[in-house]
């Protein structure tokens, strides 16, 4: 790429009304170390989302997304007497093509990482693979106990808030895909639907019951608007995905559900 070039990546970038997955702005410098968590969480998070890179940018204001510039020098600095480019990748496994780019925008300095998304298995750090859930970067660790790992995903999910699992499965691997954070206008019909089939699941195995409450609460949706979930409730009950798991006769407001194999 030429300068032109990346101040169009960077025009493009900021243009962004927030921080996404796969982008990250900071002002200055932290530490070596949140920088190599930084570079695999954005990897994996990349993959994910089907985006061929992602992007670590110093110089720019998170939350104005201003143009500040900063005194980190990506190229320059070093970690003890290793160059810290150097440094990040060989403690990243596998060890992927960063790019790693220096140059001023509006008379600013920017330092930028530019990294290729996953491929295949996870990006670690120093062992610990890392993702970004929302704005928010955590450890990855769905598969940490055989069998578990579609249950750690539905937890994680349901605690952010975010669009229902989709997942792939092809010979003795299960991939678990997850969506952006989404707003319920921008949620679709049949997304809703997956995430109560998924929410009466985790509550069947924590030997509870989906009710419209921890259904809205799952949603993010305000109690005064809990029509809205009666709908998705019993569009579940016409696909057959969940049933009435309460006696017969239960008072209509105290009726919980249960996934359909319950």
């Amino acid at each position: 790429m030429e300068l032109p070039e990346y101040t169009k990546l960077l025009a493009k970038l900021v243009s962004y009304p927030q921080e996404t997955e796969w982008i990250e702005f900071k002002h200055n410098f932290h530490s070596e170390e949140k920088i190599g968590q930084r570079l695999s969480a954005l990897s994996n998070s990349a993959a994910l989302l089907n985006e061929p890179f992602g992007y670590l940018v110093f110089g720019i204001e998170d939350g104005t997304h201003a143009i500040v510039g900063t005194s980190f020098k990506a190229k320059r600095h070093k970690k003890g007497n290793e160059e810290l480019e150097m440094w990040l990748l060989n403690r990243l496994n596998p060890r992927i093509d960063i790019e790693c780019i220096e140059f001023d925008a509006d008379s600013k300095h920017i330092s930028m990482y530019r990294i290729p998304a996953a491929i295949d298995r996870p990006v670690t750090f120093l062992n610990t693979a890392y993702i970004r859930v929302g704005s928010i970067m955590r450890r990855m660790g769905f598969c940490e106990e055989k069998g578990s790992g579609m249950d750690k995903a539905l937890s994680a999910i349901e605690r952010y808030q975010l669009p229902p699992i989709k997942y792939r499965v092809s010979g003795i691997r299960t991939t678990i895909i997850l969506s952006a954070s989404k707003k319920w206008a921008d949620i679709t019909k049949e997304e809703r639907v997956q995430a109560c089939y998924q929410h009466a699941c985790l509550k069947y195995l924590a030997n509870e019951m989906l009710t419209n409450k921890s259904l809205r609460e799952r949603l993010g949706v305000d109690e005064k608007n809990y029509p809205l979930v009666s709908v998705v409730i019993k569009e579940a009950l016409a696909q057959g995905l969940i049933k009435i798991g309460t006696p017969e006769g239960t008072n209509r407001r105290d009726i919980a559900y249960i996934p359909h194999w319950g």
